[in-house]
């Protein structure tokens, strides 16, 4: 049975994709919003880079290696370690350490792979001697053992 472009094309709204109003719309403005300055946001995403960086960095580093076996492999994941904790970083740095509301989400949100993903960061940040950084995710951390 041979395909129906047009019933493919219906799929994302309309012929050529151009109809807005087709089907499967959603508009932009019923996407649920993101607070990126709420604590609670911060922790999650700073929480889910570190976290999910190993497996996807495996499988970058493996694409890359079928792609050009000469290539320096590590150099692409030290690259791509720098860019994970640089942006985890921008995320957990808006952390508001002396607002009381965000200590309390910092303690009901505390989790082991939380704590790992504040040790593997400042263990990153130490390794080329960012200090000012280490500064802060270890005030962070701290808060979570009062």
């Amino acid at each position: 049975m041979p395909i129906d472009p047009d019933k493919v094309f219906d799929l994302f709204g309309g012929k050529g994709g151009l109809d807005p109003k087709g089907p499967n719309y959603v508009s932009p403005t019923s996407l649920p919003k993101i607070d990126y300055n709420d604590p609670l946001t911060m922790l999650k995403m700073f929480k889910k880079m570190i976290m999910n960086y190993t497996s996807y960095n495996k499988g970058l580093t493996l694409m890359f290696k079928q792609v050009d076996p000469k290539l320096d492999v590590k150099e692409i994941e030290r690259a791509g370690e720098a860019m994970l904790y640089e942006r985890a970083y921008t995320y957990i740095s808006k952390f508001k350490v002396k607002d009381k509301k965000s200590q309390e989400v910092l303690l009901s949100y505390m989790d082991d792979e939380l704590e790992v993903a504040f040790k593997l960061s400042i263990k990153y940040f130490e390794e080329i001697e960012e200090y000012e950084k280490c500064a802060l995710l270890k005030k962070i951390f701290d808060l979570s053992s009062k």
